[in-house]
């Protein structure tokens, strides 16, 4: 694994690792895919990160996984559902 790989899957677990915390939910299932954060039950979908891990991508990637992690923490299905 070359260095860029490595920081981009260290990046990766450090993302997975964020969602879950910020979510107040560690057994929450988290994978890399699509084009923005996607929640459903207790699974989140968040875009995988850029290839060259770039600071305005590195950005980007951490927004879309805080985006899905508060949506798990403060999304109430009943509620919306009104």
């Amino acid at each position: 694994m070359t260095p860029k790989e490595k920081l981009r899957e260290d990046f990766k677990r450090a993302l997975i690792q964020t969602t879950r915390a910020l979510s107040s939910q560690q057994d929450i299932e988290v994978a890399f895919g699509g084009d923005h954060a996607q929640v459903s039950g207790k699974r989140a979908r968040i875009p995988l990160p850029a290839r060259v891990l770039d600071p305005a991508s590195a950005a980007i990637a951490r927004g879309e996984a805080d985006a899905a992690a508060l949506r798990l923490a403060h999304h109430d299905d009943a509620a919306h559902a009104r």
